[in-house]
């Protein structure tokens, strides 16, 4: 079968399949269509969120504002035994087994926390804020009860080799997204941590991203005001 643009003699190989009408190709070896979407792409303007605004290197030079924090090379961040291995990500919207309290004055652990971190994981940042800023109180929040029992584990053996340290540090196993305001009062914390949060590209997991205009009312909540 010829097609339109084809010379009836000309040699084809045999090898690329059947015949199909070649696009237009410019002397510099370029398609019109690749040029012509090369113009579309580079007119069309980038999304807000996708553009830099001044205020995102507001404190980039104020070193002033910061901290210099060294490790401290106690924490174990590779976590090998099998035992305490868990998945990545956990659904939020699933009825997990909490034990959650009525409100923040039941809460069993720690109720003077200052600092927070929601989905703390293996509680390497916990650990260690905690060991260079020992007058304030941290916690770790996390879903998974695999994980959160490594947390403790790791947070009772540094207890026990360096006596009088880490004593500001805890944990709890909850689920953030749907019990937050349970475990903190209104302008409780002066920090609120939230480290690598999944996105959540597809639209049907949206619900399940852990910062949304929804989670960030109740972030407002418990952050002091500045916080």
């Amino acid at each position: 079968e010829e097609c339109d643009d084809v010379e009836p003699n000309s040699a084809v190989p045999q090898s690329i399949g059947p015949i199909s009408k070649r696009a237009k190709v410019d002397d510099d070896g370029t398609s019109l269509a690749d040029q012509t979407a090369g113009i579309a792409m580079a007119a069309k303007p980038l999304p807000a969120w996708k553009t830099a605004k001044a205020s995102d290197y507001a404190e980039i030079d104020n070193d002033a504002l910061f901290q210099d924090v060294q490790i401290t090379g106690r924490i174990k961040w590779n976590v090998t035994i099998c035992e305490y291995r868990a998945r990545a990500h956990a659904n939020p919207l699933n009825d997990g087994l909490f034990d959650v309290p009525v409100k923040p004055s039941k809460f069993s652990g720690d109720r003077d926390a200052e600092w927070a971190d929601i989905g703390c994981g293996y509680g390497g940042l916990v650990l260690e804020l905690s060991a260079h800023f020992p007058a304030k109180h941290i916690i770790g929040l996390e879903i998974r009860q695999r994980v959160h029992e490594y947390c403790e584990l790791q947070l009772t053996q540094l207890r026990a080799n360096y006596p009088g340290e880490y004593l500001n540090a805890s944990f709890a196993r909850t689920n953030t997204q749907k019990y937050l305001p349970h475990y903190f009062r209104k302008a409780q914390l002066e920090k609120l941590m939230i480290c690598y949060p999944d996105p959540h590209f597809k639209r049907k997991k949206h619900r399940q991203r852990i910062v949304s205009p929804q989670l960030l009312a109740e972030y407002a909540f418990v952050l002091r005001p500045g916080g």
